[in-house]
This record gives structure tokens, sequence and C-alpha cells, in this order.
């Protein structure tokens, strides 16, 4: 059985190292790349990568680690969603596949009506999505 990573440990690297290379726990932000990377926090030992731009992931660096969006990993077999917030890792809920085509369907609309619709801010979206609101 595989065992949740509860933490990431942030690594600032050149380049970032081949997926058999990568440890467990550990995020590491490229810079040069504009990319972080990770093995999958739910211990599938999968790499997840996430470019940093202004359509992308942003990074917040104060000591701790933090990324937005959240992680949802619906291209590989775990499906597995989670935050990382100050170096931690918080679980979500995993997408169905009508929620995964809505935030696909948000993600090509354009600024200005992603912002209408998502009144809340992306936790407002994600409640929701998932129907917690």
């Amino acid at each position: 059985m595989n065992r949740r990573i509860t933490a990431l440990t942030p690594q600032f690297v050149d380049s970032v190292p081949m997926p058999e290379a990568m440890q467990p726990g550990a995020l590491y932000i490229s810079i040069k790349y504009d990319s972080a990377s990770h093995r999958c926090a739910c211990g599938c030992g999968l790499e997840v990568v996430t470019p940093l731009s202004r359509s992308g992931w942003t990074l917040h660096y104060d000591g701790t680690v933090s990324l937005t969006p959240s992680i949802g990993n619906q291209e590989i077999r775990c499906r597995s969603h989670y935050w990382i917030r100050n170096n931690q890792i918080q679980w979500l809920p995993q997408f169905t596949y009508e929620q995964v085509q809505a935030v696909r369907r948000g993600h090509r609309m354009p600024p200005t009506a992603r912002a209408q619709t998502a009144g809340g801010g992306i936790r407002g979206f994600l409640r929701r999505l998932i129907g917690k609101e």
C-alpha cells in the first residue's frame, strides 16, 4: 500500500532531476525553467510537474512554499487532488469526470468570464464545483 506524504520540503534547483532520482517529500523548484515538480503526494511515485506562469500555477515563497491552484492529478491513475500550502499537503476530494470537464472549460473561458463565474475566488469555485456550498 502507498503511504501518503503529508509535507513537501522545497529544494531550489537549476533543473529538476530525472523522475527516478526524485525523492518522495521533496518539491523541486526551478526558477530557470519556471516549474515545480514532485512525486505525487499519494505515494504512487509518479512525477507531477507544475509549470509556473500566469496561466498555470503560481508559487508563493515566504520560507515555506504554497502553490495555486490545487494539484489535480486527473491524468494519472491515482487521481489524487490536494493543495500544497505552507509546505503541507491538504487533501481534497477526487474530482468526478464531470467536474474535471467543468474545470477544463473554466480554464478556457476569458479571464473576465472566469472571474464572474468564480465569485468567492478559487475556494468558492471549488466549493460550488464539489457541491459543498
